[in-house]
C-alpha cells in the first residue's frame, strides 16, 4: 500500500486507535440478536462466533432471516396484530405472554437478553404508507402502518429497547447495490448462470456509479429507486438519530459501513493498488449476493469492529476461507468462494479500520467530509460512462443483444481502457416508444439516468441508442432522446447503433416450423441458407429496409436534422450493419476459407452466432468509444460456447432450490463460430477500416 494514502489521515487513525485499544478492554462479549435476510446470511453468521473467538472475543448471534425481507416484515412478525403479539399501551410496547409467533425465530427474541441488535434494511423505502389495511393482499396490519425503513425500524428499535435490553445497543447493517448489468445477461435475469457465464459480468460491474447515486424517494426501489446507496443510509441514521437522541449520544446507535468499506477497496483496486483482484464486482455471485470467502469476511470483519470497537487486524480470516464451515446453501447465495490470501487481508482489514474512523456514523468522531477526503486521497481513473437504451429479448431475441454489453467493460478493461456500461432495455420498446413513455411520466428510472438529475458524481459520458426501421416516429423519438442526453451532458455523445437486416427465410422457416423462441432452427436447413444468403445484396438495396444501408442514412439524416446543429456535431454511429457489410465482401474474397459470406454469422433470422461474429461487434464497440484500433482486444472469452449467457431459455425448466445452474441442453445459444488468428485479424482490420469510413472516429 502507498504511504499517502495514511498521512492525511495520521492524526484520525491515531486518536482511533487510541479510543479502540479503550473500548475493546471495556467490551469483551456480544450477544447480538440479527433482523435480516439473504445479505445477512451472506455474512456467515454461522462463523462470526469463531471469528470473535481468534481474537479472544465472545460473540454470539441469532440470524433471524428470510429470504428479501424488509425491516417491516420482521416488525410484523413481532406484532402479527395487537391482540396476538407487541402491542403499545400508553404510548409503551408490551408483549402477549401468550404470544406464540409463527416465524420461530422471531419467538426467539424474547427468549432472553440481547446485548445488541443487528437491523438490515433492504430494497426498500425510508417512508411507505400508512398501508391501511394489507400489502400485497396477504399481510394484514391492524391499523394505519408506516412499513417503510425508517419507521420500522424505529418500532424494532422500541420494542427491543422496551421488552428486551433497555441498555441495549442498535447497529445498522449497510446492504451493497446489485450488479445492474445480471438482469440484461440473458432471459434467466442470472440467478441461474453458472460461475463461469457471469465471471465477466462481475468484473463489468460499475460499483461507484451505483452505490454514489441519489436516492429517490418518489420511485420504487424496483424501478431504480436507489435504496441501496449511501445517501439512503444517510437518511436513514439521520431518521434514527433523531428519533433516539440520546441513543446516537451515549454510543448505543451506530452504522456497520461494509458497503463503504467496498467503495474504498474499489478505489483502491482502480488505481492498481491491491494484487489479485480486478473489480469489487468479483464479490457478487449473482446480480444481488455475494461469494463466500472474501465478501463474507468484508462483513463479519466489519461487524467485529464496530461490535468490540477494536482493528480487525487480529481475527483469524482463514476461518472464512473453509467453505464447509458455511453450512449447506440450497440456493447457491454463497457461490464459488473468493480466496482471501494474505494480501487481500491485510488490504480488507486496512479499509475497514480507515473507513471506520472516516464514517459519520461509526461513532469514531469522523464525519461525512472526512469520508469523502479519505477516498479523494486516492487518485483513481474514472470509466467511460456509457448508457444504452435497446429493447431486451421478449417474445423474440433482439440484435443489440448479441453485442453482450454486460461483457464490454471487461473486454475494454483487459485492453487497458477502463469503461462502464448501464444498459436499458424493456421488451419491444422502439426508440419512439421510450420517448413517449417518458414523455408521460412512464420510465422513470431511465428518464432519471438519461438526464443525470440525481447523479452528482459518475455522470454518463456516450449514450447509445438503438433506433429500429424509418419512421418518422422512430426519428422524432430517438431524437428527441439524444437532445435529452445532449442537453444534461454538455461534453456527452450520442452513438446511434445502426444493426443488420434480417434473414427472412430463416425467419419463415421458424414461422412455418412452429418453432417456440428457445427452440432452435434445424440446423440442416440453417447451415443451407446461411450459405445462401446474399448478404451484400440485402445491404446494398435502393429501397430503405429493415436496417440495411439505405435505412441507415436515412435514420441518420433525418435524426441528425431534427437536433440544433452543436449537438448534430456530437452524433457518431456504431455501424454493426457496414461493418458485417465489409467483411461479407472480406468472405466472398476468400479471406477465410471455407466460409462463403456474412450469411454464415447469423444463428437465425435476427441474431448473430456465438464466437467470431459476437466479438466483432464488441470490437466495433471498443473502436467507437475509445477511438481505440481493437488489436489488442483479447478474444478469448468469445472463443468458450459455455461462456456465453442464453439468448433463450425454456420457461419451463424447472429453477428452485433443486435446479439452481443452467444445463447446456436448457437453451439454444445456436451453433459455434471458432475464432482462429486468422478471423480475428481479420475482424480487427476490419472494424478499424469501418470505423474510419462511416465517420465513427472523431
Amino acid at each position: 500500500m502507498k504511504a499517502h494514502r495514511y498521512i492525511a489521515f495520521a492524526a484520525v487513525m491515531l486518536l482511533g486507535q487510541l479510543a479502540g485499544v479503550s473500548r475493546s478492554e471495556e467490551i469483551e462479549s456480544r450477544n447480538v440478536y440479527y433482523f435480516g435476510n439473504s445479505f445477512t446470511g451472506n455474512t456467515a453468521p454461522a462463523l462470526h462466533e469463531k471469528l470473535g473467538a481468534s481474537a479472544g472475543k465472545s460473540w454470539t448471534n441469532i440470524a433471524n432471516l428470510g429470504a428479501g425481507w424488509p425491516i417491516w416484515y420482521h416488525l410484523y412478525h413481532q406484532r402479527q396484530g395487537a391482540k396476538e403479539g407487541m402491542r403499545l399501551v400508553n404510548g409503551e410496547w408490551t408483549l402477549n405472554p401468550e404470544f406464540k409467533p409463527q416465524n420461530w425465530q422471531a419467538g426467539t427474541f424474547h427468549q432472553k437478553k440481547w446485548d445488541a441488535i443487528m437491523l438490515q434494511p433492504f430494497g426498500w423505502l425510508l417512508q411507505y404508507g400508512p398501508v391501511s389495511d394489507a400489502w400485497d393482499g396477504k399481510v394484514k396490519f391492524d391499523g394505519p402502518t408506516d412499513i417503510g425503513d425508517a419507521q420500522s425500524s424505529i418500532d424494532l428499535i422500541k420494542i427491543y429497547l422496551q421488552t428486551v435490553d433497555s441498555d441495549g445497543a442498535v447497529y445498522v447493517f449497510q446492504s451493497w447495490p446489485g450488479n445492474p448489468l445480471v438482469r440484461q445477461a440473458g432471459p434467466t435475469h442470472g440467478k441461474e448462470l453458472n460461475h463461469e457465464q457471469i465471471e465477466p459480468i462481475r468484473r463489468s460491474f460499475d460499483f461507484a456509479r451505483q452505490w454514489l447515486r441519489s436516492y429517490d424517494p418518489d420511485v420504487m426501489p424496483w424501478e431504480g429507486g436507489g435504496s441501496h446507496t449511501r445517501d439512503y443510509e444517510y437518511r436513514l441514521m439521520d431518521a434514527l438519530i433523531e428519533a433516539f437522541p440520546d441513543l446516537w449520544r451515549q454510543g448505543r446507535l451506530r452504522l456497520m459501513p461494509a458497503v463503504d468499506v467496498w467503495s474504498l477497496l474499489d478505489r483502491w483496486i482502480r488505481a492498481g493498488q491491491i494484487a489479485g483482484l480486478t473489480n469489487v464486482g468479483e464479490f457478487h455471485t449473482d446480480g444481488g449476493h455475494t461469494r463466500a470467502g472474501l465478501p463474507a469476511y468484508i462483513c463479519a470483519a466489519t461487524f467485529y469492529t464496530m461490535y468490540f470497537s477494536d482493528r480487525p487486524h487480529s481475527v483469524d480470516y482463514t476461518i472464512f476461507n473453509d467453505r464447509p464451515g458455511y453450512g449447506q446453501d440450497l440456493f447457491n447465495d454463497w457461490g464459488v468462494l473468493l480466496e482471501i490470501t494474505p494480501g487481500l487481508a491485510k488490504a480488507v482489514n486496512d479499509a475497514i479500520w480507515q473507513v471506520v474512523q472516516a464514517h459519520p456514523y461509526t461513532g469514531f468522531d469522523g464525519s461525512k467530509e472526512a469520508l469523502e477526503q479519505l477516498e479523494a486521497s486516492i487518485p483513481c481513473p474514472e470509466p467511460v460512462r456509457v448508457l444504452e437504451f435497446g429493447s431486451t429479448p421478449g417474445l423474440l431475441p433482439s440484435r443489440i443483444q448479441c453485442a453482450l454489453p454486460a461483457w464490454q467493460s471487461d473486454i475494454d478493461r483487459a485492453a487497458g481502457k477502463l469503461s462502464a456500461w448501464h444498459v436499458c432495455y424493456t421488451a419491444w420498446y422502439t426508440m419512439a416508444r421510450y420517448a413517449e413513455e417518458m414523455k408521460k411520466g412512464g420510465t422513470r428510472e431511465a428518464y432519471g439516468q438519461l438526464t443525470d438529475k440525481n447523479w452528482p458524481t459518475a455522470r454518463f459520458d456516450r449514450l447509445i441508442l438503438d433506433p429500429f426501421g424509418n419512421s418518422e416516429q422512430e426519428a422524432d423519438g430517438t431524437a428527441w432522446l439524444a437532445g435529452q442526453f445532449l442537453d444534461h451532458h454538455p461534453e456527452g455523445e450520442v452513438l446511434l447503433y445502426f444493426t443488420w437486416p434480417e434473414m427472412r427465410q430463416a425467419t419463415e422457416l421458424r414461422k412455418g416450423l412452429k418453432l417456440e423462441p428457445w427452440q432452435p432452427t434445424p440446423e440442416k436447413e440453417m447451415a443451407s441458407l446461411r450459405k445462401s444468403f446474399d448478404y451484400g445484396a440485402v445491404w446494398e438495396a435502393d429501397s430503405p429496409a429493415d436496417s440495411n444501408a439505405a435505412c441507415m442514412r436515412l435514420m441518420f439524416e433525418a435524426i441528425k436534422g431534427r437536433l440544433p446543429r452543436d449537438q448534430g456535431r456530437r452524433l457518431r454511429v456504431i455501424p454493426a450493419g457496414a461493418l458485417l457489410a465489409a467483411l461479407d465482401k472480406e468472405l466472398k474474397a476468400g479471406a477465410l476459407p471455407g466460409v462463403t459470406g456474412a450469411g454464415e454469422f447469423y444463428k437465425d433470422g435476427v441474431m448473430l452466432r456465438t464466437g467470431l461474429p459476437r466479438y466483432a461487434l464488441a470490437a466495433l464497440r471498443h473502436a467507437v468509444v475509445h477511438q481505440s484500433d481493437p488489436k489488442a482486444l483479447d478474444a478469448e472469452l468469445f472463443h468458450d460456447p459455455k461462456a456465453y449467457p442464453p439468448d433463450e431459455i425454456d420457461p419451463e425448466t424447472p429453477k428452485g432450490q433443486l435446479k439452481q445452474i443452467i444445463e447446456d441442453d436448457d437453451y439454444d445459444n445456436g451453433p459455434h463460430f471458432p475464432i482462429t488468428p486468422e478471423g480475428k485479424k481479420l475482424v480487427d482490420d476490419t472494424v478499424w477500416e469501418v470505423v474510419r469510413q462511416q465517420g465513427a472516429a472523431r
